[in-house]
């Protein structure tokens, strides 16, 4: 039965990174890593992890598609294996350990760092789609649109709704509704630190020819160079912090709350 179980997770995880391959969502190596990430958290959780990060990958995923989004990332952008461990390891960690911490804490840490994925995501995309100029979340200083650590209140408003509703879903899942309330303050703790991180520390390059500020390593073919922050700490390093941040916060406050 085990093996059945564990074939089961591991052909519906390749179904579903294949069709997002074809769909260009995703790259070579991001579907294979999707594959072991949907195996672990699928295994772990059954339908209900499949239908919490499908939810996370397909929102994501249409909205990267808007109209300003596309046009600042020069088309849709398939997501790498980088992308898929920063916004899914978290989870997929949890599934593995689940028979050492307990099914209730690690659907906490599933339910927050997804919560916390999908909170950052929408914040990026609604923010760049329907947001003024945004601001730096500590300094209040205006920076150009795309960069980490700026906010809109078009973004912070879909940093909510994005926490909020996948919260709901992993509360009307499980049929529990204290996980709605742990999920949603996990999923904005990760988004809000993860706007901290990226003005404070994520690394900005200057572009040789524009001379504007840049994540990238590359601009048109040609290097760019450094500018500020800590050069090893780029935006799926954020990432990672911040679905890390969503899962730890939630397993914090289920203990707390719910087992004391």
């Amino acid at each position: 039965m085990m093996l059945i179980s564990v074939a089961a997770s591991v052909a519906v995880s390749a179904g579903i990174a294949i069709a997002g391959h074809r769909a260009k969502a995703l790259t070579g190596r991001g579907a294979v890593v999707s594959t072991l990430v949907g195996t672990s958290i699928i295994g772990s959780f059954g339908g209900h992890g499949a239908l919490l990060l499908g939810y996370f990958f397909a929102s994501g995923s249409c909205l990267s598609r808007l109209p300003v989004a596309r046009r600042l990332s020069g088309g849709t952008v398939a997501r790498n294996e980088r992308q898929v461990l920063a916004n899914g390891g978290v989870a997929a960690v949890a599934g593995v350990g689940a028979l050492l911490i307990g099914r209730e804490r690690a659907v906490a840490i599933l339910a927050g760092s997804l919560a916390a994925a999908t909170s950052d995501t929408w914040a990026t995309e609604f923010g760049l789609q329907f947001g003024r100029v945004p601001r730096y979340v500590l300094s209040g200083r205006p920076v150009a649109p795309g960069l980490s650590g700026g906010i809109t209140p078009a973004g912070t408003l879909a940093s909510v709704g994005g926490a909020a509703t996948a919260a709901l879903l992993a509360g009307a899942l499980y049929r529990d509704g204290r996980i709605v309330a742990v999920a949603l303050a996990a999923g904005m703790s990760g988004s809000i630190l993860d706007s901290v991180l990226g003005e404070a520390v994520q690394v900005k390059r200057r572009a040789p020819v524009s001379r504007r500020l840049t994540e990238d390593a590359r601009e048109n073919g040609a290097p760019t160079r450094y500018a500020s922050g800590w050069r090893w700490v780029d935006n799926d390093v954020v990432n990672l912090a911040c679905t890390l941040t969503g899962g730890v916060v939630a397993l914090v406050l289920w203990r707390v709350t719910w087992e004391n």
